[in-house]
């Protein structure tokens, strides 16, 4: 465990980290989409923008909005990164379905975006809060920013789409890909995010290092989830926006499935997660000390 120090000083450097919002988001008459990019990708929606921009083509009046957080690994570290994403990612959704109380959203993530967009609909364990800049000794303060948003913010979200989520619990119905194993920060209370029923997936596919940490690395299935369900992730996202279902509650069923139409083409991996994946092993001894 660390020391209240070490807490401390973590909880310093990240209240520095985090950067201030300024709302300018306008009311979509479609779909309103919040971006959250994996590590090391420029600045922007990432890969996950190639399939925003599609549904975008879709449903008129949509358009999508890219959360301006590190997605570091280093500088600042990856525990500071995912604590300046999920406080963001917090505000800016917390914002808009205050200033836009009819307006249906969209909340996608890839990798670290995807462990910051968890946090936020699942909860994250109190010991994450510090990088979040909430002070150790406001225990109130901690146990708060843990908790998943609250329904009245989170009611017309009709879709929460992970891309490899390093919290992924392979028990979770909510699951799609053929993964059998967890992430690195696997999740011990999913709770909340089963709660939302048909309105998440989460896409992890076995030998993902980084959402399935118990099968020995094979290829690159990290980089390749647009490649192999975007078209499925357009079909979803826009069923749900087109039955309503932002209230909806029910279990989540069905196999993981294919893509019924031609992948959506990338370019290449625009840079996600691009550190050696050896590195994952000082991640992994860093986190066995929580």
């Amino acid at each position: 465990m660390y020391s209240l120090t070490c807490f401390t000083i973590a909880a310093i450097l990240s209240a520095a980290g985090v950067s201030a919002r300024n709302s300018t988001s306008e009311c979509a008459k479609g779909l309103k989409m919040f971006v959250s990019r994996g590590t090391n990708e420029p600045m922007g929606a990432g890969e996950t923008g190639k399939v925003v921009k599609v549904i975008s083509e879709q449903i008129d009046g949509s358009d999508y909005e890219a959360i301006r957080y590190p997605a570091s690994f280093e500088n600042p570290n990856y525990f500071l990164s995912v604590g300046n994403g999920t406080r963001l990612l917090k505000e800016t959704i917390t914002e808009y379905a205050r200033a836009c109380p009819d307006s249906k959203m969209a909340v996608f993530g890839y990798s670290q975006g995807a462990q910051i967009t968890s946090n936020n609909f699942c909860g994250q364990p109190p010991i994450w809060s510090p990088y979040s800049g909430i002070d150790v000794t406001d225990i109130h303060g901690l146990v708060e920013f843990a908790k998943p948003l609250p329904k009245e913010v989170t009611k017309n979200v009709v879709a929460v789409v992970l891309f490899g989520d390093t919290t992924h619990r392979k028990d979770a119905s909510y699951n799609r890909g053929n993964s059998t194993g967890s992430g690195i920060y696997w999740r011990a209370d999913i709770s909340a995010c089963e709660g939302l029923g048909n309105r998440i997936r989460s896409y992890c596919d076995a030998g993902d290092p980084f959402c399935d940490v118990n099968m020995e690395p094979k290829g690159n299935p990290h980089l390749e989830y647009v490649y192999h369900y975007g078209n499925e992730v357009v079909e979803y996202v826009i069923e749900q926006y087109k039955s309503g279902s932002s209230n909806s509650s029910g279990t989540n069923v069905g196999s993981p499935s294919s893509p019924t139409h031609a992948p959506i083409q990338i370019s290449g991996a625009n840079g996600i997660l691009s550190v050696p994946v050896s590195a994952i092993a000082i991640v992994l001894l860093v986190s066995s000390m929580m």
